[in-house]
């Protein structure tokens, strides 16, 4: 649109919704992943930058979702990211309920955590 000089749709709206998305030809699946991929993303960066708090709000926010379209591997690794951000604020038993709960997902033994860098 922007390419052929037509109006923006995204300026007309005053929020871009799923329904907005679906009606531009977005399919839910799509959306869902992209939007878990891009908030685990985002987790991250806070994450790095030091804002525990708003990281660990924000997964325990997206955890709450109901994601039937996300991969397994994004839920487990939001839980593995909560738990080291829960670590660092040592709640250790949260952030050990936090890593099982990563492992349920996947259904990947212990090893393979041990292994992931999930700390921060």
């Amino acid at each position: 649109m922007r390419q052929k000089e037509q109006e923006d749709v995204f300026d007309s709206v005053e929020a871009i919704t799923p329904e907005l998305l679906t009606e531009l030809g977005v399919n839910e699946s799509t959306y869902q992943r992209t939007w878990v991929s891009e908030s685990r993303r985002w987790i991250r960066h806070k994450s790095l930058a030091g804002e525990t708090s708003a990281a660990l709000d924000t997964a325990v926010e997206l955890l709450h979702g109901h994601w039937i379209h996300a991969e397994e591997w994004q839920i487990a690794d939001l839980h593995l990211r909560g738990a080291g951000l829960r670590w660092k604020r040592r709640e250790f038993c949260e952030s050990i309920r936090s890593a099982v709960r990563a492992v349920r997902v996947l259904g990947r033994p212990p090893e393979a955590m041990a292994a992931a860098n999930w700390t921060g």
